[in-house]
């Protein structure tokens, strides 16, 4: 019995940690995952710097991709976009209305200008 008054004047304070398994105290974040491990980007950075066995000039991974992408984009408008948005940004599509513009705003169901339109209810 001693025990449960005293959860109880914890309630009563509002100190509730560890009284539920679900309480904020107990749901701790995992470590999550680990940091370059078998991660495939990390990899690929750091080959970025290394000499490309496929690039007769030797040539490092950053700047044989660099150049193969360059040159893809002459010839491909694709490339070309894609190579544009990643050095200039995407560019975004400005929405606007140009003169005078009529709205109307429709509130309720059946209603005109306070009066109602569809037949009237007996009275």
């Amino acid at each position: 019995m001693v025990e449960d008054s005293t959860k109880s004047e914890l309630n009563r304070k509002g100190d509730t940690r560890g009284l539920h398994p679900n309480s904020l105290a107990n749901l701790k974040a995992g470590p999550g995952r680990p940091r370059n491990e078998l991660s495939i980007t990390h990899i690929a950075r750091e080959m970025l710097s290394q000499v490309c066995p496929f690039d007769a000039e030797k040539r490092t991974w950053a700047q044989y991709l660099a150049y193969r992408l360059l040159s893809q984009s002459v010839d491909n408008i694709t490339s070309l976009k894609e190579l544009l948005e990643r050095l200039e940004g995407k560019i975004l599509t400005p929405i606007g209305v140009e003169g005078d513009t009529k709205v109307t705003f429709t509130i309720g169901k059946g209603y005109d200008n306070g009066s109602q339109t569809q037949s009237e209810p007996n009275k």
